[in-house]
């Protein structure tokens, strides 16, 4: 096993060191989004979770959701109904996954007068794009128009559930707080 003091020095070399400052403060101490959560209009806490669900098929969805986010330690014990200073939580829904009977939890984040993507400045998020097949084909169109003689070696990751695996900082995690059924729960 490779200590964290390790995983750094591993590093020492890499191309890019202030990434891997970033990373490795990342880890340590959680991720940031570049958010500005100290606008003065902003109130102190905020409840936009009141979106009523259509079914009982999607109630009964995101109810298992969160027995599984509580047993992977993803979410905080319950408390509630009230939010705590400084919290914030924006509305859940179930969204049906094309081509199946099978739904997966959405978070609105732009929902609302006090949306968290609104604390997130574009210009710091500018050129940022998530990862999807299309990226990855323009990539690989690229890479090959530049090095047509160049052997590409690529692999596969599976990283289903891949955000829920990076540590957010304790200070943005009080604004990621699930409301259900008069329950929260801090999404970590």
């Amino acid at each position: 096993m490779i200590t964290f003091c390790g995983f750094e020095a591993l590093l020492a070399d890499h191309l890019n060191p202030p990434f891997v400052r970033s990373v490795c403060q990342g880890l340590r101490e959680g991720f940031w989004p570049f958010a500005n959560t100290h606008l003065n209009e902003w109130p102190v806490t905020w409840d936009n979770s009141h979106r009523p669900l259509k079914t009982q098929a999607e109630k009964d969805f995101i109810t298992a959701q969160i027995h599984k986010e509580l047993e992977a330690d993803r979410y905080s014990a319950p408390f509630g109904p009230e939010l705590l200073p400084g919290m914030y939580s924006m509305p859940i829904h179930a969204v049906p996954k094309p081509g199946t009977d099978k739904y997966r939890l959405v978070t609105d984040h732009s929902a609302g007068e006090f949306a968290l993507n609104n604390v997130i400045r574009c210009e710091d998020i500018a050129g940022v794009t998530l990862d999807n097949i299309q990226d990855l084909g323009n990539a690989l169109w690229l890479f090959h128009r530049s090095n047509p003689h160049e052997e590409l070696v690529i692999w596969k990751a599976d990283v289903l559930e891949a955000y829920h695996l990076i540590p957010m900082h304790p200070l943005w995690q009080v604004k990621q707080v699930v409301s259900f059924q008069g329950k929260c729960y801090v999404d970590h």
